[in-house]
């Protein structure tokens, strides 16, 4: 009842058009390379579960995301609209065509405050505010096998998901 795909290493406007494509025949359709976003959405997420942080989420206004590659791909796409969404942040993109295709760091900006999230190596992250406070990530990235297994223990579709790839279209029809 669900259709997985893997659109790592695609330009984002191909990536999209399948998703696009199969959810216009009725299917549930998950995407790898979001679910290849969980190492960058848990930590930033798991900063605003503070019920005493003092700058709300819906503060941050600016979101910058830089990529590896020569293209924007569906991965950087879908961090900016998974973190624009809520409140339809403005989005930039920044592309360092020296480093592999991925992401490469992810930045939320509120008027006095920015948070900092980016790849330190091939194996871990920094998490930084300008509030003082800093953090440290290591990771791997995940089997195929592991990603699957993610992806099928939701049942139908991921709500998410579903958020992020509405405002994935609509960044996208900006960009052109």
């Amino acid at each position: 009842t669900k259709v997985v795909v893997d659109t790592k290493g695609m330009r984002a406007n191909e990536a999209l058009r399948i998703v696009a494509d199969l959810r216009s025949k009725g299917k549930t359709v998950a995407d790898l390379e979001w679910t290849r976003l969980t190492k960058w959405r848990a930590p930033i997420a798991q900063v605003f579960d503070n019920p005493t942080r003092e700058n709300a989420y819906s503060r941050f206004r600016n979101i910058d995301i830089t990529f590896g590659g020569q293209e924007l791909g569906a991965a950087a796409l879908y961090a900016a609209a998974w973190f624009s969404a809520p409140y339809r942040a403005k989005v930039n993109f920044t592309i360092q065509n020296q480093f592999e295709p991925g992401l490469r760091c992810i930045s939320l900006r509120a008027n006095n405050e920015e948070i900092v999230f980016e790849r330190a190596g091939n194996d871990s992250m920094n998490l930084r505010s300008t509030n003082g406070r800093e953090r440290s990530y290591t990771y791997q990235d995940p089997s195929d096998q592991s990603l699957m297994t993610e992806e099928l223990a939701i049942l139908g579709p991921d709500p998410a998901f579903e958020i992020a790839f509405a405002r994935a279209q609509e960044i996208l029809h900006e960009q052109k």
